[in-house]
């Protein structure tokens, strides 16, 4: 069941992607998805401010993430995409991370799912606190 909804939340990451065209005038947007409607719920726009925020995490990675397992009923995953691409160096992950998706579930420390310039995806657990990003971005945890 988990990797059906993994490989799920992959699909949809790669369909909500904007086109290489409108990519190329303006910056990607943030792109919030809800995992009960199976839809994109909020876009917003990708400030320095924001991504700041997203290197952050990227900062604070404790290790990869036994819970690839985002939940069949609630949840949020929120997709930014880097631009330009962040170099991370740790013992975990060497790469250039294009793309972070910050994985929200009820009842659990938020987690997030990587994309390199490669397209490898990996998910990684952190410690640095999303709170603030939360609220600059006012969502909530379903």
């Amino acid at each position: 069941m988990w990797k059906r909804v993994v490989t799920s939340l992959l699909l949809v990451v790669t369909l909500v992607s904007a086109s290489p065209v409108q990519a190329a005038l303006e910056p990607e947007k943030i792109q919030v998805y809800d995992v009960k409607k199976q839809e994109v719920v909020k876009k917003i726009e990708n400030t320095e401010q924001l991504q700041a925020e997203a290197k952050k995490w990227l900062g604070s990675i404790t290790g990869p993430s036994p819970r690839v397992n985002m939940g069949a009923d609630k949840g949020l995953l929120v997709k930014i995409p880097m631009d330009p691409p962040t170099r991370v160096d740790n013992e975990w992950l060497a790469a250039q991370i294009t793309e972070i998706n910050l994985i929200l579930r009820p009842g659990d420390k938020p987690a997030l799912l990587l994309y390199s310039d490669q397209n490898q995806a990996q998910v990684f657990e952190f410690t640095h606190d999303v709170t603030k990003f939360l609220k600059k971005v006012h969502l909530q945890v379903p």
